[in-house]
């Protein structure tokens, strides 16, 4: 891994690619499917990214009024942006909404950091629980660059951003989903087919994806395996980042409350 990144496409493109080329790095441990890794902490020039939603298997427009909806409340987003001018301290954080569930939320919080009180935000820490690398993660990171890209007008002399770090506690891709995107990082013959982990992964491939089938009963492998299928077929869309508007959706849900 690199010690900063030019953007958040670089570091998904990468991270990913490393599991699947380097698993002997990356992969500390496996439960089932899902190998994992922990404490990465991973810095960022830019938090953009062009990651287009339907390479992942998502309907974007789906995705994003589900994820703006889990993780966003209106008047807390509202209220964060109000007061990023009147702060005195030098740090200042964003809470993601805790969803209800047994583990919590996966995207924990954002935080803004500088040096001295009444300047600029100059650097931004993002935290995660724990991020599914191969595809929701990208979701995750399509809501970070329009967190900033939406920044309101009032604010922007306060948000002159020169550096955002990543934090996951922990992170995972799964061998059994990865397989229909596994073009999008690396290629096949890239794959690592002496670890445990991608051995499993490239079979997983051939025997689930590559092959005509029938549509397997667990539901994440079936919607990867309709993915496939759209790939194969060149019937993937395309929806840039920023046509997802992050404050469009905040003032839907406040519509509806």
């Amino acid at each position: 891994m690199k010690p900063i990144y030019e953007n958040l496409d670089e570091v998904w493109l990468d991270l990913n690619r490393s599991f699947l080329t380097k698993p002997e790095e990356m992969v500390q441990y496996t439960r089932g499917a899902q190998g994992f890794i922990e404490d990465l902490v991973i810095k960022v020039k830019e938090p953009v990214t062009t990651i287009n939603l339907h390479e992942v298997a998502f309907e974007p427009q789906r995705k994003w009024n589900h994820l703006i909806k889990s993780y966003i409340e209106p008047e807390e987003y509202w209220d964060f942006w109000e007061k990023v001018p009147k702060v005195t301290g030098t740090s200042y954080q964003f809470r993601f909404k805790n969803r209800k569930g047994p583990n919590g939320p996966c995207l924990i919080a954002l935080v803004l950091t500088r040096e001295s009180s009444g300047t600029p935000w100059t650097r931004a820490k993002v935290l995660w629980r724990t991020a599914e690398l191969q595809r929701k993660w990208a979701a995750d990171l399509v809501l970070i660059h329009n967190f900033f890209r939406e920044v309101p007008e009032e604010c922007k002399d306060m948000i002159q951003l020169k550096e955002v770090t990543l934090y996951l506690a922990q992170a995972f891709q799964s061998w059994r989903l990865v397989g229909p995107v596994i073009h999008l990082f690396c290629d096949m013959n890239e794959v690592n087919q002496e670890h445990d982990f991608t051995r499993k992964a490239l079979e997983s491939y051939e025997r689930v994806y590559e092959e005509p089938q029938p549509e397997i009963k667990f539901a994440p492998v079936r919607r990867m395996q309709r993915h496939h299928l759209r790939v194969k077929n060149g019937e993937i869309g395309y929806t840039h980042p920023n046509e997802l508007s992050l404050v469009e959706e905040v003032r839907k849900l406040e519509r509806r409350n």
